[in-house]
Order: C-alpha cells, then sequence, then structure tokens
C-alpha cells in the first residue's frame, strides 16, 4: 500500500467508544498508556537533558490531549471521532 493511500485510509477511519472491539480506538488507549509511562519515568528522574525535557513536554502535550478526547469518547459512547482528527489535534 501507497503512503498516500495508507493517509487516505486513516483519514476516514472512524472511532469510538461503543465499538469496543475497534482496534483504533484501543491502540490509542495504549498510545495514552505509553505516554503516561514516560512522564512517570522522566519526572522521578532529577536532571534532564534537554532532550529528556522535549520528550516530557512533549508526552504531557499529547497525554492531555489523547485523554481528553478518550474521556469524551468514553463518556459519549454515541458520538465517534475520525482518526484524521485525533492526529490533526493531538499530534501537529
Amino acid at each position: 500500500m501507497r503512503e498516500d493511500d495508507k493517509r487516505k485510509e486513516y483519514n476516514k477511519t472512524k472511532i469510538s467508544f461503543d465499538d469496543v472491539e475497534s482496534l483504533v480506538f484501543n491502540k490509542y488507549i495504549r498510545i495514552f498508556q505509553i505516554y503516561k509511562i514516560i512522564i512517570i519515568m522522566l519526572e522521578k528522574k532529577s536532571n534532564l537533558t534537554l532532550s529528556e525535557q522535549n520528550m516530557l513536554q512533549v508526552s504531557k502535550q499529547r497525554s492531555q490531549c489523547l485523554g481528553d478526547i478518550l474521556d469524551d469518547l468514553s463518556n459519549n459512547p454515541e458520538k465517534s471521532i475520525e482518526e484524521k482528527v485525533i492526529i490533526d489535534k493531538c499530534y501537529k
């Protein structure tokens, strides 16, 4: 599959909480958990390098963004969101 085809595919993917079997929804839950682990690990370290400080800041921003979206979806099971919205909101 070409890169352009992959982009078009994720643009159309709908994510919702009521589809518990949704691999895409579960993927973002795992990503959220990974960011939380990174944050905890880096916050426990005393002297962070510049790279680690940047990683901590980005992880906090993305964790907050993903957490808000996942909470909204879980609190509104009838709601769905396009994967493109998550990527545009949390990763750009």
